[in-house]
């Protein structure tokens, strides 16, 4: 399964560490995660990519911003 992490908090790196042991994990927005979880860039995805998206839990603002713990960026 290929899942995908659209931002969120320190919890979710937990989370993919965890995933990334059985599935494909790929995650913008972080940094310092494991070796097992792949770093991608928003410009240019395709989420038809993947079986799964997860977006952090205050999700978009009204601004269509993704909150990281890097950066905001435009989602759409």
């Amino acid at each position: 399964m290929d899942i995908l992490f659209l931002g969120g908090d320190k919890r979710y790196k937990f989370i993919m560490d965890d995933l990334s042991k059985n599935h494909s994990v790929y995650q913008i927005g972080f940094k310092g995660v494991s070796n097992e979880v792949h770093s991608v860039n928003f410009d240019n995805l395709s989420l038809s990519k993947f079986d799964v998206v997860l977006f952090p839990i205050s999700g978009i603002n009204d601004n269509f911003e993704i909150k990281t713990e890097l950066r905001k960026f435009e989602a759409f």
